[in-house]
């Protein structure tokens, strides 16, 4: 599908859509799920059992507020950039409709597989209520 005369296109959607906001939403799950989820005293607790000393304030302070809202202003920023200005292919080809809905998709698809996961997991999990889960 790469190799005929509209693949160049259809890379060139990855390649603007596919990467960056897909990273970065993942980035903030993992960094929400561990800070806030898991628990940061927790994971401080576990870094001691593995270093045999404590991270100081200032990683904790980094970890819970400074870090997800750096990953959020970023994520801010590439989406204001993606859909402020009209998406094109070089100079002379300007996507349409189903092309801004391919990349749309393209974007959706791979965060969805995230939260059907973790809805499985839930619902695999033996206990009532999601703090039983825990």
């Amino acid at each position: 599908m790469l190799l005929l005369k509209g693949g160049a296109y259809i890379v060139h959607l990855f390649d603007g859509f596919a990467v960056a906001p897909a990273i970065l939403f993942v980035v903030f799950l993992e960094v929400i799920g561990i800070m806030y989820a898991y628990g940061c005293d927790r994971f401080c607790d576990d870094i001691y059992e593995m270093l045999s000393f404590r991270p100081s304030l200032f990683w904790t302070i980094c970890w819970r507020f400074i870090s997800p809202g750096i990953v959020l202003v970023i994520a801010f920023m590439i989406g204001y950039q993606m859909f402020q200005r009209p998406f094109q292919f070089g100079n002379d080809y300007r996507y349409d409709g189903i092309g801004m809905v391919i990349s749309v998709l393209i974007v959706c698809l791979p965060i969805s597989f995230i939260f059907i996961y973790a809805a499985y997991r839930i619902y695999v999990t033996e206990g009532k209520t999601l703090k039983e889960v825990n």
